[in-house]
């Protein structure tokens, strides 16, 4: 093969390679939740429905507050667990990311789950 038709060839060849690498660096979603319950709560969200325990982070959010939980992969659906401060047991929230309330710019996250009513550890 001539140097130019190698060359051609990588040139088109390259760019292919590259999406992998490309796809991979795409940003996700920043969830956060906001507490409108009675209490304070733990929350910790995933964009997988049964992460390993060590995968969960817990946030402990005053009541009448917000805070950012997690980047998630760019999917439809968000996983949340909701429990009261120390408690072991927790509720699982399953919503679909265009479901999530938007929060006020300067929040620090994207998308939200609001935990009320339901949601709000017993």
């Amino acid at each position: 093969m001539h140097r130019s038709a190698v060359r051609a060839w990588v040139w088109r060849i390259l760019p292919l390679a590259a999406l992998p690498f490309v796809a991979g660096c795409q940003d996700g979603h920043e969830l956060g939740a906001i507490n409108n319950c009675d209490s304070s709560i733990e929350v910790a969200a995933q964009d997988v429905p049964k992460p390993r325990a060590d995968e969960l982070h817990w946030e402990t959010i005053g009541t009448n507050e917000s805070s950012y939980l997690v980047t998630a992969a760019d999917v439809s659906t968000a996983y949340f667990w909701i429990r009261g401060t120390g408690d072991e047991k927790s509720v699982v929230a399953v919503e679909q990311m265009s479901t999530l309330t938007k929060p006020e710019s300067g929040s620090g996250f994207e998308l939200a789950l609001v935990v009320e009513g339901s949601l709000c550890p017993a």
